[in-house]
């Protein structure tokens, strides 16, 4: 049985092929041919006795038909290093998938910083929720309301430009809960994220998880 053809290959014409050569007689260890397939790939092949070899069968198909192609590619690169040199096939997946890891590392430091910067934003709203009149009145009364709140409440730069940078409306509108879920949220991320950072297994997985991604994408695309 037939699960998986070559790339590009298309099933209709390759089991027409397979079908022509069994009229022709040009595979006489072959019986039958049958296309079961639906969304997968099930080509079923039925050989005429028990006794045949199926690799032998399978060598001659191979040799006759489609079911096995080459494809021509230059094997001169640029390593990470932008040294032009020959690479083979396995060097070459390595490299990819180095880069990929390193791709990997970089997005997740990037998305820790902006939730290292959300959170300290969260926490400071959350602070003002907790004390929302004592906020507005410093805000209406007071000519410098920003040093008043940092040390009242031992507030960073970013957190009381936050909460000024709002309006008086829209700090009425904070809720308690809804900060708290994002912050318990972000919390979780955060966690995840450096986790990820630190053990090169679970990046890996993660590569083979995006590349299984881009194949079920690229064969929905095109078949």
């Amino acid at each position: 049985m037939i699960t998986e053809i070559p790339y590009r290959v298309e099933k209709g014409k390759l089991v027409e092929k397979l079908a022509d050569l069994l009229l022709s007689k040009k595979v006489p260890l072959l019986s039958n041919v049958m296309d079961e397939s639906s969304e997968d790939i099930r080509i079923v092949l039925t050989p005429k006795s028990r006794s045949v070899d199926p690799d032998v069968l399978m060598s001659i198909l191979f040799k006759n038909s489609d079911l096995e192609t080459r494809v021509a590619f230059n094997l001169n690169v640029l390593d990470r290093q932008n040294v032009p040199r020959v690479m083979n096939l396995k060097e070459i997946l390595g490299s990819y998938i180095a880069h990929r890891i390193e791709v990997l590392k970089r997005r997740t430091a990037f998305r820790l910083d902006q939730i290292k910067h959300r959170l300290e934003v969260l926490n400071g709203l959350l602070i003002a929720y907790l004390n929302l009149d004592e906020v507005i009145r410093i805000i209406r009364e007071e000519d410098e309301p920003k040093p008043i709140m940092q040390k009242k409440w031992q507030l960073t730069d970013l957190q009381v430009e936050s909460i000024l940078n709002m309006r008086l409306r829209s700090l009425r509108k904070l809720e308690e809960m809804q900060l708290k879920t994002e912050l318990s949220q972000l919390e979780e991320e955060n966690k995840k994220l450096k986790s990820l950072l630190k053990n090169e297994d679970e990046q890996k997985d993660f590569i083979k998880g995006e590349v299984q991604d881009i194949g079920t994408e690229l064969e929905m695309t095109l078949f």
